[in-house]
């Protein structure tokens, strides 16, 4: 990708825009998840929180850190997709069938972000739509891996109360302020 000297993200339309929509017109690599915390999501929260997280996309550490955005002190753990939702048999297992949810709670915000919007909701939202839309009424205890699911049915299965589309022109100002006032709610009331 062909972008450089370039101000940060203004808005999480512009970024669809530029690091997912672009990239699949050019057939490049799209840049992921962890461009998208770092490079969107990171200074969104920190305007929020006024605070470091403890750790940002643990990969390797998924069964001590449930989340890729973890706080200690209070807690507060953010997992975020990007395009495709794929959790791993942990995160099955423990996030959505709750088969320990003493020993490992799951997150306390789901973020999800491609082509068509960003969703952001409580874990326990996102949970019963993952099992909905997936057709599970009964997750049967040898069931320890989920389907996939793709980021845009999510979007298309919700509400403005929890999904936002991407938009073009003055429309994705105004919905990023929306975006911004759905997860300094979600932080403020999450946090333990």
């Amino acid at each position: 990708m062909n972008i450089t000297n370039r101000a940060m993200i203004a808005t999480y339309s512009d970024y669809i825009e530029t690091y997912i929509l672009t990239t699949r017109r050019n057939r490049e690599d799209c840049p992921g998840e962890h461009h998208f915390v770092a490079t969107y999501l990171l200074p969104r929260i920190y305007s929020i929180t006024q605070r470091v997280p403890a750790f940002v996309n643990p990969d390797g550490t998924k069964r001590q850190k449930m989340g890729d955005i973890v706080y200690n002190d209070p807690r507060l753990a953010i997992e975020v997709k990007f395009e495709t939702v794929h959790l791993t048999t942990f995160q099955f297992v423990n996030w959505i069938a709750l088969r320990n949810p003493a020993e490992f709670p799951p997150p306390d915000i789901f973020i999800g972000v491609a082509s068509k919007g960003i969703v952001v909701s409580r874990w326990e939202f996102f949970r019963r739509k993952y099992q909905e839309i997936n057709e599970m009424e009964n997750i049967l205890p040898g069931i320890n891996c989920g389907p996939q699911l793709s980021i845009n049915r999510i979007i298309g299965a919700t509400t403005e109360e929890t999904s936002l589309g991407k938009f073009l022109g003055a429309n994705k100002q105004t919905y990023e302020v929306r975006f911004i006032g759905l997860l300094n709610n979600l932080i403020t009331t999450c946090h333990r």
